[in-house]
């Protein structure tokens, strides 16, 4: 069996959904696919790096498309456009079964294959906007001709816009984290080696800065308990040159910013901390839809989560039981929580067991193995 994704992911990135499409298409590799991965750009000259920083073996390759260098609307359309003679190569080369999947709701629509496999992770709220609408037509018509099969939505909020426009051909496929990158970790030995102290109290986040992911919130609510450390990993350097005038402004001394690192040295930072948070604004234009990685590899590192209370996170993590859920934009909520927690090292050690134990099903090759079954069910 052969697989072509077709993504419109910068390799390297900064951003999750790199993780996400290197992470499957090993996976899917891993369980019997021929995998090839085509991406946008130059064609990178040291591959062996790309696969060794995210802690994956080189079980596929890669093909870049060369397309102008446009984010936005027109990145997917230009994308889709672009890789159709590569495709077409790609599929005379075999007469295996030869399966594309994509995160691109175009491709289905300009490249006239019979076995197209969208997987969707986004649709917006307002159905009467013109993007919406765009997409929908653009899928519908896709299924219409045949070309795209079925849709695989990341959430189940996801799931239900795509049903509530008409289209059944739909199925829920949470995303999922890289169980092996937190087998061997304990909490001292990951202070240790990133040269934390052991006798702080230390809470993480990991991920994007962006106020839309909470990081004014953090900020807020370590001024207000200056006894914690607070470190934060990951983000733009827009983002990080904002926070630290913030922190320079308010003389808060308690945060540490690591910055982007490369995603295999993420997992020690997590294992590290006493609390992990995820303050998510009601205002993120994801809210309602999206399968939060962080998440997934929060649950993964055994310690206790708090977040938001919106959508995307209460259909993963269950208050109470696999974390603390939080409203959103309130920091004054998110010290609360994290000063209960901390005052009770029993319920700690039981939510962050509980999620341990959840995330044990949401490894990349069962999902991998959920979305064959799916796509082999067509044939």
């Amino acid at each position: 069996m052969r697989l072509a994704y077709v993504a419109t992911s910068q390799i390297p990135s900064r951003f999750a959904n790199t993780i996400q499409v290197l992470n499957m298409c090993h996976a899917f590799s891993t369980i019997g696919w021929d995998v090839t991965l085509f991406v946008p750009g130059r064609p990178y000259r040291d591959i062996k790096s790309i696969f060794d920083n995210y802690s994956l073996p080189e079980t596929f390759s890669i093909k870049w498309i060369m397309i102008p260098n446009i984010f936005g609307r027109f990145r997917g359309i230009l994308m889709s456009i672009a890789v159709q003679s590569s495709l077409h190569t790609w599929i005379k080369q075999s007469d295996e079964l030869s399966v594309v999947y994509t995160r691109i709701p175009w491709l289905g629509l300009v490249f006239p294959y019979k076995n197209i496999f969208f997987e969707s992770h986004y649709l917006p709220d307002d159905q009467k906007s013109l993007k919406c609408q765009a997409i929908i037509k653009a899928v519908k018509t896709s299924i219409a001709h045949g070309a795209t099969k079925a849709i695989f939505a990341i959430s189940e909020g996801l799931l239900q816009r795509w049903r509530a426009v008409g289209i059944q051909c739909v199925h829920l496929l949470h995303d999922a984290t890289n169980l092996e990158m937190f087998k061997t970790l304990s909490k001292s030995d990951a202070r240790c080696s990133l040269s934390l102290p052991l006798d702080r109290t230390i809470v993480v986040y990991a991920g994007q800065l962006s106020p839309s992911h909470g990081s004014d919130v953090i900020l807020e609510v370590a001024y207000h308990l200056p006894e914690i450390l607070f470190i934060l990993v990951g983000g733009l350097e827009k983002d990080i040159t904002r926070i630290r005038k913030i922190i320079t402004s308010r003389n808060i001394s308690n945060v540490i910013l690591i910055g982007h690192i490369p995603h295999k040295e993420v997992p020690p930072y997590l294992v590290a901390a006493d609390l992990l948070i995820a303050p998510y604004s009601s205002r993120w234009q994801y809210a309602s839809v999206a399968s939060p990685l962080k998440l997934f590899e929060y649950m993964a590192a055994g310690r206790p989560i708090i977040a938001s209370n919106i959508p995307a996170v209460s259909r993963i993590i269950e208050h109470g039981q696999t974390g603390i859920l939080v409203p959103p934009d309130d920091p004054n909520a998110l010290a609360r929580a994290i000063k209960m927690l901390l005052a009770n090292p029993q319920t700690c050690y039981l939510i962050a067991s509980a999620a341990r134990q959840k995330s044990l099903n949401y490894s990349w090759v069962t999902r991998a193995k959920t979305a064959t079954e799916i796509i082999l069910s067509y044939f």
